[in-house]
């Protein structure tokens, strides 16, 4: 489902390039959004929805693996194919992010499926990440 995003991403803007599985830190993230100077502008990581603990571990691999210093923002996206009460998923899914325990805030719902936390930086407890839980459902 990544490579439906990457020629999208690459549409908006000529000062930002958009790749997929590209290797940054300790591993090779989904999608990574960078400016001409070369500098991370955004980075995701995608999942299929297997639950909750499926969901944490996603956000450890993004945090503790892919995320620079500098980076600021990044995105989870699962993309649910199995489960039929969508509505039931995103309220498992935005309270395990809550309740994790790099999350230092809640910012809300910024669209239907879309929503916006600040995060710590699991390297520097004083940088933050703004991380964004975007849940895409084709069941």
């Amino acid at each position: 489902y990544r490579d439906y995003f990457i020629p999208f991403l690459n549409a908006i803007s000529s000062q930002h390039s958009a790749k997929g599985e590209v290797f940054n830190r300790q591993g090779k993230t989904d999608i990574l959004v960078f400016d001409n100077n070369g500098n991370n502008v955004f980075i995701a990581e995608c999942k299929l929805w297997k639950g909750e603990a499926y969901l944490l571990d996603a956000v450890e691999q993004l945090l503790k693996n892919y995320i620079n210093w500098r980076d600021e923002k990044a995105a989870i996206i699962i993309f649910n194919r199995d489960v039929k009460k969508f509505s039931e998923l995103i309220i498992t899914a935005t309270n395990a992010i809550s309740k994790h325990s790099l999350c230092i805030k809640a910012h809300g719902q910024r669209k239907e499926t879309s929503f916006s936390y600040q995060f710590k930086n699991p390297d520097d407890e004083h940088k933050s990440i703004k991380l964004e839980l975007v849940l895409l459902n084709f069941a």
